[in-house]
């Protein structure tokens, strides 16, 4: 029985251009051909997230509520990190280095949520603790809803979750789809 929905954090891995692994990998995931149970750097992620939200609420005062929340639409879905205001946040906490800016395969999650709760902005925040030299690291991007980009994202979503259903294992692409530049301001 194949998974019963897309979540925004596979939606990178649908269209082609996660870092993490291929489309077929993902396709072998949804199909149950494969499992994933995690690895240490999920398991930081996990750690390490109620301290980025803390960080993240310490430097700008507001309160993330909405923890965990599910929006869906057809057979695509998003548990968002968190809202404030008319905004969502996505948290992550790399474990190597901080991000110097939003990871493009980042952006189809951010789009995804942002599409699916219905709100125009999204916080991606990027916290990380250097063990060496014990200290924190927070930077704040603020992102907008981008209708260009879902319209650009969504045939592709379309077009996997279809091979998902009819159980036919996505060709190897020729070419990577370059994803459309998104206005983004570093604000932290």
């Amino acid at each position: 029985m194949p998974s019963s929905y897309l979540g925004a954090s596979q939606f990178a891995g649908a269209i082609g251009i996660s870092p993490y692994g291929s489309r077929a990998e993902l396709w072998r995931l949804m199909t149950r051909r494969k499992t994933f149970d995690g690895n240490v750097y999920t398991q930081h992620g996990n750690d390490s997230e109620p301290l980025a939200v803390a960080a993240y609420e310490a430097h700008t005062g507001e309160i993330v509520t909405d923890q965990q929340r599910w929006y869906s639409l057809e057979y695509l879905g998003a548990h968002i990190d968190g809202r404030v205001g008319d905004r969502t946040t996505e948290f992550k906490c790399p474990f190597n280095r901080m991000y110097e800016d939003v990871p493009v395969y980042n952006m189809c999650q951010l789009q995804g949520q942002m599409h699916l709760a219905g709100v125009p902005h999204c916080h991606f925040v990027a916290w990380r603790f250097d063990e060496l030299t014990r200290t924190e690291s927070l930077r704040i991007w603020h992102v907008d809803y981008s209708e260009e980009y879902w319209l650009w994202m969504r045939p592709m979503l379309d077009e996997f979750w279809q091979m998902v259903q009819t159980d036919t294992e996505p060709p190897r692409m020729t070419r990577k789809p370059i994803p459309l530049d998104v206005e983004r301001q570093r604000i932290a």
